[in-house]
């Protein structure tokens, strides 16, 4: 039974990691579709990688100066484990803006969203990171490792 857990829990990690890490990447400021209630079949989603990662970033905080300086604290080539995607909410004073995009864990020793909040120039609503494909699209978003427990407990309970 143990072993059929770890092999289980071994393919679901392998299979996250060799498919890579796609996000969801748009600005709800230029692209009304990326705000809630979000419906991805709408949105195109681009992979980041270490070779991507800046370009990807750019591209979705074009017109938003209000975050741009927090933005620019990221590295410009993460190395891949690094890598997450990211569902960001600010006020920009007359509404909410929604930023899905490619992120990192930690920025500085300090996990990123704890850093962006403090370089700020307006209000941060809501901030979330979560390391599998595709998985900035909620206000509540589950964790890769989160998801790997459920699979791997229902592959158990398949074995019975």
């Amino acid at each position: 039974m143990a072993g059929t857990f770890l092999q289980a829990l071994v393919l679901v990690l392998a299979v996250n990691t060799a498919l890579g890490l796609s996000c969801f990447n748009c600005n709800s400021r230029t692209e009304s579709k990326c705000d809630d209630p979000f419906v991805e079949a709408a949105m195109v989603y681009k992979e980041c990688n270490t070779r991507t990662f800046s370009s990807l970033v750019s591209e979705t905080l074009k017109g938003i100066p209000e975050v741009q300086q927090a933005f620019n604290l990221y590295p410009s080539e993460p190395p891949g484990e690094d890598i997450t995607c990211q569902k960001f909410i600010f006020d920009d004073g007359t509404q909410n803006i929604t930023i899905r995009t490619c992120s990192v864990r930690e920025i500085r020793g300090l996990k990123t969203c704890n850093l962006m909040e403090n370089k700020l120039r307006t209000e941060m609503v809501f901030c979330e990171q979560c390391e599998s494909s595709l998985c900035n699209t909620s206000s509540v978003m589950f964790s890769s490792a989160l998801l790997c427990v459920i699979f791997s407990l229902t592959a158990i309970g398949a074995t019975f």
